[in-house]
């Protein structure tokens, strides 16, 4: 789920569906966008004014009751509604099996590691020999969970070693030591998102390979065809049939070794 300043990834279905999901060749992952001509995260839970409310009480009580009960109501709809609405929010992204995604550098990181993963979708028509559709799909579905979990705490670390005016040279020796390990625990972080994404990428060049080498050896083959049907006065010489640039076994052991590495670094848990 998205919106102009978050991007919720969460391994359950995140409330009523308030928008069409972004359509896509694979279904293991259901992207929700922003609802569009209402406010990013708005919700209504006070569906009547206060004066609506007020009116019905009189009718039924006292004057001073009536009053009383619009001024609750006027409270409720300005100031328990929107930290309700805050404090159920903030504990469906609390849950083990959900990721927040705040700043706009995780946000168009996450972002690129999904369009990696919808161009790897892409080439499964092609690999159905190699690459069963079905188990790629959960495979991506699980890679992009583990790449939003490790830039969620890349994210976090961030804000400890970005505070505003903050200013290290002041800060105690206990404390630029504590900096000193989250700037460490910085780097293994991003060094852990590279590696992952790069493994989105390594799979992605292997099939467009495979594909572009099965592409070429068809024209080869087409192409030797039709010189075959040719009188022998067209022929140059002999030696003329046409051979395949390179050898398709090659790309066929990139692709499984890319799959292979892909499901090898889902084994490993995000750095703590």
């Amino acid at each position: 789920m998205r919106d102009a300043g978050a991007v919720v990834v969460s391994r359950r279905r995140l409330g009523w569906l308030r928008s069409r999901p972004v359509p896509r060749s694979w279904d293991t992952l259901v992207e929700i966008p922003p609802r569009t001509g209402r406010p990013p995260g708005e919700t209504t839970l006070v569906f009547a004014s206060p004066v609506a409310f007020g009116a019905v009480a009189t009718a039924f009580a006292p004057v001073e009751i009536g009053v009383a009960v619009g001024g609750l109501t006027l409270i409720a709809s300005t100031y328990l509604t929107p930290r309700l609405r805050r404090s159920l929010a903030d504990r469906r992204r609390r849950r083990p099996d959900t990721v927040v995604l705040h700043s706009e550098k995780a946000r168009s990181a996450f972002d690129h590691a999904l369009g990696l993963a919808d161009r790897v979708s892409e080439t499964w028509p092609a690999l159905e020999p190699l690459v069963d559709a079905d188990e790629a799909a959960v495979l991506l579905a699980e890679a992009l969970w583990q790449i939003a979990a490790v830039l969620s705490r890349r994210e976090e670390l961030d804000a400890v070693l970005e505070p505003a005016g903050f200013d290290p040279s002041t800060a105690s020796v206990e404390t630029r030591s504590q900096l000193s390990a989250a700037r460490a625990a910085r780097a293994r972080v991003d060094a852990e998102f590279q590696r992952r994404e790069a493994g989105l990428r390594r799979a992605e060049e292997a099939g467009r390979d495979f594909i572009r080498e099965q592409q070429m050896r068809e024209a080869v083959q087409a192409a030797d065809q039709t010189l075959r049907s040719m009188p022998p006065t067209v022929l140059v010489g002999p030696g003329t049939a046409l051979e395949p640039a390179s050898d398709l076994a090659e790309h066929t052991h990139s692709v499984l070794a890319a799959y292979r590495e892909l499901t090898v670094g889902l084994a490993a848990p995000p750095p703590a």
